[in-house]
């Protein structure tokens, strides 16, 4: 049985491994948070933070019968943190992601952002190749019949049937803009 917090902390992050900075990453909250108790500057964290860090601690590594009374008895929040799900792999890296791309686009721009998450994408993803632009159709071949016409040198009849490729239209050239008021 633990007395206080701080000896509660200490113990259960050292014994899942965690330094403090990834037991902050996990729990999605700020490394002084941890800090600050394990020094013994604080010695109560908010019902919401000590329920993300008691999660964290869970997730990483069940919580033992002694831990989770422990816990409980330490912070005074409610035992169902323990009975929620663990979050997969994917909701957990998007916790960590969104605030970055938030703060970066509050930095730079939407489409700054959007620019650098694609070719993030194309450098990570083989597969998702740039789209290559469509290829310019061939023009269709035409044919040419000329009417039947009788040739006496021939002795009968001819008829001409030529056959071409149709010329490609011309490339549409951009026309600058004009500015009003000038010639």
């Amino acid at each position: 049985m633990v007395n206080s917090l701080q000896t509660f902390l200490i113990a259960a992050r050292t014994r899942r491994g965690l330094s403090q900075q990834e037991l902050a990453n996990v729990a999605q909250c700020n490394i002084r948070t941890i800090g600050d108790v394990e020094r013994g500057v604080k010695v109560a964290w908010t019902p919401r933070v000590a329920a993300m860090i008691g999660r964290a601690l869970h997730e990483v590594e069940r919580l033992d019968v002694q831990e989770i009374s422990d816990f409980l008895r330490l912070t005074n929040v409610s035992g169902a943190i323990f009975n929620t799900p663990p979050e997969s792999e994917t909701e957990r890296e998007r916790k960590v992601v969104m605030p970055v791309v938030d703060r970066l686009i509050s930095q730079h721009g939407m489409i700054a952002v959007l620019n650098l998450l694609h070719s993030i994408e194309q450098f990570t993803n083989p597969r998702a190749q740039p789209q290559e632009e469509p290829a310019e159709e061939e023009p269709p071949i035409l044919k040419h019949v000329t009417p039947p016409r009788y040739r006496p040198d021939l002795g009968g009849t001819e008829q001409i049937i030529t056959q071409y490729q149709a010329a490609k239209p011309p490339a549409k050239k951009a026309t600058p803009l004009k500015r009003k008021g000038t010639r």
